[in-house]
């Protein structure tokens, strides 16, 4: 019994190395199928590449998690992990040793993993299991108990009404949720009204690249390019139910930092999208590492020389975003990360945008509208397009237009952009600096480096100044020779500086 009970409770860490397990902890429980878990370690040494394996409770290797990881950070360690449903239910550890040393290693505290097939009437969608009709309750360790569900044996004795089974304040919660989804499903009807506008955009058959160069990019003009995306495996293949052949890894849904399996993502975009505010987009930075072979599927025209190709890749921006939003979501008003320029190439579905230029200071009738410090979540763009826009005077309106399947929507550096999905849509979006926007992205990157020493947005300003120092000296200027990236502890940061002067003009 003593025994068994050090089994149960001890978290071990490798005394001789310290390779420490902190996640997962002794009380978590994981689910299999439904959703990535974090694996989370530190280590006292450098080792970079590491073997994770799953035991059971008497240490036995029940799977290898990953082989050979390559994981290097200064503090803490992660590694995302959707448990395959081929794993039991009962108490398990993560034991993590540092490649090619199979005595360094640390394990997990004991922690339990419930198998999902055991729950037949519970779907799990993002974290939260929805029942009968709508009522929303975190998962806990009693739920997942196989006892607390009603039986669906037909011999099984008559069950309670679902209310009788709630508490007073989970019947509240239900009832909201309800009038909740009432009125976001009128908002999704409301998209009809959205759907038929005057076209302010204009629009290009397949333009020359002198072309293209001279009217749009050298002028800074936004344009929609048609027949730029016939020859786009993509067009064939990339729909909703196809790519869930293909994404078997999982996908990143907002701002959550694991992946969600698409199977309960693409049940929430046929079933569940009404009940939000705003409902949730897959939002993927790394398409290029985590599915490659999509990117065979597309390919954009190169009517410009990307100078972010020569900046390292460990330290260089995302450029390419995958986006996979349900009708009646969208992005509220915001201007491109680094003043880069935007090629968006709508592959499922319409969108509607507004554009207004970059001698727009400030959106009519937005509020967050600093694409620094906009809470994108809290910002909704349908509120703007339904309730904002019908009031503006016609001086007052974006540059507007329906985007149509098969269409890449050229945004030139500085535009401000909002756009509305009319429908369920699957977007892919590139982000540029090229020789016409170069100088607004090294500005950018150099007011971004003085807020914060010791950033990679300085690292990024000097591996690009060097190559134009060699390629194309005309582009910089004495500040840009002059720049140096902030040192911490040199100077005071921009902080600092700041409240100084807040200080002086309040004396």
């Amino acid at each position: 019994m003593f025994i068994s009970v050090i089994e149960i409770s001890e978290c071990t860490a490798n005394k001789r190395n310290l390779i420490n397990v902190t996640e997962p902890e002794e009380s978590d429980i994981w689910i299999t199928g439904q959703t990535s878990y974090s694996i989370a370690w530190t280590q006292s040494k450098f080792s970079f590449k590491w073997d994770i394996a799953l035991l059971d409770r008497q240490r036995n290797k029940v799977s290898d998690i990953s082989k050979g990881l390559s994981e290097f950070d200064d503090f803490k360690m992660t590694h995302n992990w959707l448990i395959p449903q081929s794993i039991q239910s009962g108490n398990y550890r993560i034991e993590i040793c540092a490649s090619g040393s199979p005595d360094d290693c640390g394990s997990s505290c004991s922690f339990s993993i419930r198998n999902s097939k055991v729950f037949p009437l519970i779907l799990i969608v993002i974290g939260f299991v929805f029942k009968d009709l709508g009522t929303a309750r975190q998962i806990s360790s009693d739920m997942l108990n196989p006892t607390h569900y009603i039986q669906t044996n037909a011999t099984d004795q008559p069950t309670k009404h679902p209310e009788e089974l709630l508490f007073p304040h989970e019947i509240r919660r239900r009832r909201r949720l309800q009038q909740d989804r009432r009125y976001f499903k009128r908002m999704t009807e409301q998209i009809k009204e959205l759907r038929d506008t005057e076209c302010t955009i204009e629009r290009v058959h397949q333009p020359t690249k002198e072309t293209f160069r001279k009217d749009y990019m050298k002028t800074g003009k936004p344009v929609i390019l048609t027949g730029m995306m016939d020859s786009w495996q993509a067009m064939k293949s990339w729909d909703f139910k196809e790519l869930g052949a293909i994404l078997t890894k999982g996908v990143k849904v907002d701002l959550m930092e694991s992946l969600t399996p698409y199977g309960p993502w693409n049940e929430y975009l046929r079933h569940y999208t009404d009940r939000n505010k705003e409902p949730s987009k897959v939002l993927m930075y790394n398409l290029e590492e985590i599915y490659p072979r999509l990117l065979g599927d597309v390919h954009f025209t190169e009517f410009y020389d990307d100078y972010m190709e020569v900046v390292d890749e460990d330290i260089r921006p995302p450029q390419l975003l995958f986006e996979m939003a349900p009708k009646r979501s969208g992005f509220h008003w915001r201007v491109e990360s680094l003043n880069a320029s935007v090629w968006s190439a709508l592959i499922r579905g319409r969108k509607r945008w507004g554009l207004y230029p970059p001698s727009q200071y400030f959106i009519p009738g937005a509020v967050h509208n600093d694409h620094r410090t906009q809470d994108s979540q809290k910002s909704e763009s349908f509120t703007w397009w339904a309730h904002t826009f019908p009031h503006l005077m016609d001086k007052y309106k974006p540059f507007e237009c329906i985007q149509e399947q098969g269409e890449i929507l050229y945004i030139p550096s500085g535009w401000w952009r909002s756009n509305l999905n009319i429908d369920d849509s699957i977007t892919l979006q590139k982000s540029v600096c090229d020789e016409t926007n170069i100088r607004a992205c090294m500005n950018e990157l150099k007011e971004l480096a003085d807020n914060t020493p010791n950033n990679f947005y300085g690292d990024i300003f000097i591996q690009l100044r060097h190559h134009l120092t060699k390629h194309n000296p005309r582009l910089l200027n004495d500040d840009d020779r002059q720049f140096r990236s902030p040192i911490k502890g040199l100077g005071k940061p921009f902080s600092e500086l700041e409240h100084e002067h807040h200080e002086n003009v309040w004396k």
